[in-house]
């Protein structure tokens, strides 16, 4: 088997679940928009997901989302550029669920990496989020996990050195 076969190989084999990092920074829809703004700021993230009492995954609500209920003038939100009027809609955001944009890229944990990668290209976004069977949130896998993995597995930078 060649490198670029083994490559797809262990992308192929390996579940989601097996990278995923399992501490996901999730929020509610009735989180107040001040407490969302003090996550991104004392903690420095890029993303919250948000979901129901039950753990169901809801929506996504990203850094650019934050700049559009700051500022709405600012054309860009969760990867897309809004129109005037969700803007101004945006800037009125109060909680959580004012905010949140759908998740666009949401599999479950027995799937395989190579999927994760396909969806996370097709869709443009940079992780995917991880539900058990039920829709319930479990984990999430960033572009940079599944790098990681390729990493620690020989695939890439001449294998197995830790970042």
């Amino acid at each position: 088997m060649n490198g670029a076969e083994a490559v797809q190989s262990d992308l192929a084999l390996t579940p989601v679940s097996e990278i995923m990092r399992e501490t996901v920074l999730k929020v509610t829809p009735e989180t107040p928009v001040t407490e969302i703004f003090s996550w991104f700021r004392k903690r420095g993230h890029t993303h919250l997901i948000v979901t129901d009492a039950g753990g169901s995954v809801l929506g996504v609500i990203t850094s650019f989302d934050l700049l559009s209920a700051i500022s709405p003038t600012i054309g860009i939100g969760s990867g897309r550029k809004y129109l005037s009027l969700d803007r101004l809609i945006k800037s009125n955001a109060r909680v959580a669920g004012d905010l949140m944009a759908p998740v666009p890229v949401i599999m479950h944990g027995t799937e395989p990496l190579v999927r994760a990668l396909e969806m996370m290209e097709h869709y443009r976004y940079p992780y995917t989020i991880i539900t058990d069977q039920q829709g319930h949130l479990t984990g999430i896998v960033e572009f940079a996990d599944i790098v990681k993995f390729l990493i620690n597995k020989g695939h890439v930078l001449g294998g197995n050195t830790s970042p």
